[in-house]
């Protein structure tokens, strides 16, 4: 057999290379394609958000000194803001991508504290309000979906290829909400002091504490349903009112004496996603929402003198989410 320049170059390129000799293997072949599968969307995390509490009005008298607010004054604690993290919505695709929503900070309404100690005297002509609660909210989380876009040729692999793991759907978690309390009003009287409000002492309602809803993705082909959870709402309890004196000090409130109100304190919905197999659900604990209290406490040779009425607040409500399953498919 003649045997040319060229076919000598082909022959030793056959006899060292298996790739040339006999194809393309079929296991480099599946680990590219296969890889090409495994692309996930995106994941979605929001931040979380800081406190919005009010501020709070203190009068703090020491020795023989004196504070005295004049007629038609009114000492007012700060209302609570929004504290709100964003949503979190995770991307479409192969694999759906998760989401995570931040954690809300709290949003309480501020207090407002009179204190006498020794010989001193607070003298407030007009009323003690503290404030509101106001509203913490944690964002919705939204799992991705997950898409079956792929032909009989790749199912066959992924079959051959047991260590793939079938496209998932995205799992989603709310954050927690913060509390939202209404702000005290507090009357501390030590010593020989005295303390003498003219006006009504009012304690702050609780505000709304609320966590966001949690949806898990839906699932294609062998794909299963995301997992949701939603997170747990803090409190909304309504604030007091606490009148205390000791040795022998006085507090003489001529208004009165009104608790706050609980407010809402509600964890979000979860909902798991549908697929080859349904997505798990569990929502959050919701928190308390209790009604504020009214506290008057005098030991020693001291003395309370109320001229008015002393209100306890109203409960407010506390809820937690719907826990829905996702459907198998």
């Amino acid at each position: 057999m003649k045997v040319t320049v060229f076919s000598s170059l082909v022959l030793t390129a056959l006899a060292f290379s298996p790739l040339l000799a006999s194809g393309a293997p079929t296991g480099l072949v599946a680990r590219g394609r296969v890889s090409d599968l495994r692309a996930s969307s995106g994941s979605a995390r929001s931040g979380n958000a800081g406190n919005a509490n009010g501020g709070s009005v203190a009068n703090i008298a020491t020795g023989e000194s004196s504070v005295r607010n004049g007629a038609g004054s009114t000492n007012r604690a700060g209302d609570g803001g929004r504290s709100v993290t964003g949503d979190a919505i995770g991307g479409n695709g192969s694999s759906g991508g998760s989401a995570t929503s931040g954690n809300s900070g709290n949003a309480n309404g501020g207090d407002v504290i009179n204190e006498a100690t020794g010989e001193s005297t607070v003298n407030n002509q007009g009323s003690n309000r503290a404030g509101d609660g106001g509203v913490s909210r944690s964002g919705d989380a939204i799992g991705g979906n997950s898409n079956k876009k792929r032909s009989s040729k790749i199912d066959a692999l992924l079959n051959k290829y047991k260590n793939f793991n079938p496209p998932s759907s995205g799992s989603a978690t709310s954050g927690n909400s913060g509390d939202t309390n209404g702000g005290s009003v507090a009357n501390i009287a030590q010593g020989e002091s005295t303390i003498r409000n003219n006006g009504a002492n009012t304690a702050g309602d609780g505000g709304r504490s609320v966590s966001g809803d949690a949806i898990g993705g839906n699932g294609s082909g062998s794909g299963g349903g995301g997992n949701a959870r939603s997170g747990n709402s803090g409190d909304a309890n309504g604030g007091d009112v606490i009148n205390e004196t000791s040795g022998e000090s006085t507090i003489r409130n001529n208004g009165n004496n009104i608790a706050g109100d609980g407010g809402r304190s509600i964890s979000g919905d979860a909902i798991g996603g549908n697929g080859s197999g349904g997505g798990n659900a569990q929502s959050g604990n919701s928190g308390n929402a209790n009604g504020g209290s009214v506290i008057n406490s005098a030991s020693g040779e001291s003395s309370i003198v109320n001229s008015g009425t002393n209100r306890a607040g109203n409960g407010g409500t506390s809820r937690s989410g719907d826990a829905i399953g996702g459907n198998s498919s």
